[in-house]
């Protein structure tokens, strides 16, 4: 059990009114890091499967490399080869300047603890910046960073909706740099297509 706190000591009206004032704002400022650290882990579970139901939970897919074609578009280049993955698939991408790689993992096992383990380190990190996605699934982010002066982009967009996890990531190099912007509508447009194809019922 934790310690009562002491007593203090007798002060004037104004010093205890400073001290309260600088307690409240220590307390908002600690709250505030807790919150970005942590992606709606309080609220997850009450929001998984709103506004979906009758549809049927989603079960997991046979073959995730059938679910996307992969293309990232001209910059990353064109898909070359896929392996298929546990939970997952491989696609390699044909880039100007080398191979590019986009992983895309899809489960319906312990969908909300994984969504919440991915999201504890959401946008900071190692140079990553990361954005909620309001209009995608129950819960979503996308984080990413850029190195080489935008020419290497690492990206990652997670995403929970129901039972179900969504999880892409992007490694990719160019000559030109990357429009961060690009890349996410890249990715969300992949996630929606595996919401729309994976099993249910």
């Amino acid at each position: 059990m934790t310690a009562p706190f002491p007593v203090p000591q007798r002060r004037g009206h104004r010093a205890g009114l400073t001290l309260g004032i600088i307690g409240l704002v220590a307390v908002l400022c600690c709250s505030g890091a807790v919150a970005a650290g942590y992606v709606f882990r309080d609220r997850l579970t009450a929001r998984v499967g709103q506004g979906d139901s009758g549809q049927g939970d989603y079960r997991r897919p046979d073959d995730v490399c059938v679910l996307i074609n992969g293309n990232m578009g001209e910059q990353a280049g064109p898909v070359s080869d896929w392996k298929q993955l546990d939970n997952g698939c491989l696609f390699t991408l044909a880039g100007e300047t080398g191979t590019n790689e986009l992983r895309v993992y899809v489960t319906v096992n312990d969908a909300v603890n994984r969504f919440n383990e991915e999201g504890a380190d959401f946008g900071n990190r190692d140079g990553f910046v990361g954005d909620v996605i309001a209009d995608l699934g129950d819960a979503a982010f996308f984080t990413r960073r850029l190195l080489d002066g935008g020419g290497q982009v690492d990206a990652k967009l997670a995403c929970l909706t129901r039972n179900l996890y969504i999880e892409l990531r992007l490694h990719a190099t160019s000559k030109r740099a990357w429009s961060s912007d690009d890349v996410r509508a890249r990715l969300t447009a992949f996630t929606h297509l595996i919401m729309q194809h994976v099993p249910r019922g």
